[in-house]
């Protein structure tokens, strides 16, 4: 059985009812969802004509992430990202005259001891698995991520830290200002 994951959470907390919005839709409420193993910032709606609206309204998505190695102060990566294996689940990201998925961001901070780089991406489309797999595939995979070949750890160090969007003409910025990665594991 499932328990560790954001609706078993509301549930468990009595806020199934933020469940309710769709039984049509998977997703019910969510406005966009987060892979597994990711923390971080959701946004619900508990209006299904505002889910429709949000879907193709202007947005941008920021991340933090702990890397392997020493990333570039800035970077930009392009890619052409397809899935396969079981069930497609896996994906693949390979240098293409036709990316389809990017992502660029910059480094916050070097861990010499550790070789880990804590970096902010920014993401805009937003594809599954699309920053672990980009950033595995450009020699820097997301600490803990060990489907992208990235060293075991206690989780993956990816969390959704920042998002921006426009609906119905307003402009809003949800931010996780209270996050940290664990001091104990990391001195940045």
């Amino acid at each position: 059985s499932e328990w560790d994951n954001c609706c078993s959470y509301l549930r468990s907390i009595g806020r199934s009812d933020i469940l309710k919005v769709s039984t049509s839709s998977y997703d019910r409420g969510l406005l966009y969802r987060l892979d597994f193993g990711t923390s971080g910032l959701m946004i619900f709606s508990k209006v299904e004509k505002l889910i429709k609206v949000f879907r193709n309204s202007p947005k941008k998505k920021y991340y933090l992430a702990v890397v392997q190695g020493r990333i570039n102060a800035h970077f930009h990566y392009q890619h052409y990202i397809d899935y396969h294996g079981e069930k497609k689940r896996k994906a693949r990201a390979t240098i293409s005259e036709s990316p389809n998925s990017e992502i660029k961001g910059e480094l916050v901070s070097f861990n010499e001891k550790r070789q880990l780089s804590l970096v902010l991406v920014e993401l805009n489309e937003g594809k599954r698995h699309q920053i672990r797999v980009q950033l595995s595939a450009a020699g820097f995979p997301i600490y803990g991520d060990v489907l992208y070949g990235a060293q075991a750890a206690e989780r993956i160090f990816l969390h959704a830290y920042n998002y921006q969007f426009s609906l119905n003409g307003e402009n809003y910025n949800q931010k996780d200002s209270d996050f940290i990665f664990a001091d104990k594991y990391f001195s940045f």
